[in-house]
């Protein structure tokens, strides 16, 4: 008989089958599934990181600001979407946050 998968782990990157105990998490980009045992890591990083992300989420924000344009025109201007724009504003976990806030600085230093 043939193991039901159901993802790829993101945390260790192993696949998660139903003989595994695991956690499922879901999203607006779908369903990702952890080892039962990666999860708590998960966690763990989510919660150290936060103040860094806010501080530059905040940081961000006050140079789209300052520069006069509105989350749908930076978002277009840098190549992503509105939501992903907010939440990075607001400090929530965003895949390439660095990217993302490296982005919004060249992008700020470009038109001044």
């Amino acid at each position: 008989m043939d193991k039901i998968i159901h993802g790829i782990c993101p945390a260790c990157y192993l696949t998660v089958t139903e003989e595994h105990q695991y956690v499922a998490i879901i999203g607006n980009s779908g369903t990702l599934y952890y080892h039962r045992e990666c999860e708590p890591r998960r966690s763990k990083f989510i919660k150290k990181n936060t103040p860094r992300w806010i501080e530059e989420g905040q940081h961000c924000k006050k140079l789209r600001e300052e520069n006069d344009y509105t989350v749908a025109e930076l978002a277009e201007y840098i190549g992503v979407s509105e939501n992903k724009l907010r939440k990075f504003e607001e400090g929530k976990p965003v895949t390439h946050a660095k990217l993302l806030a490296f982005a919004i600085i060249r992008f700020s230093n470009y038109k001044n």
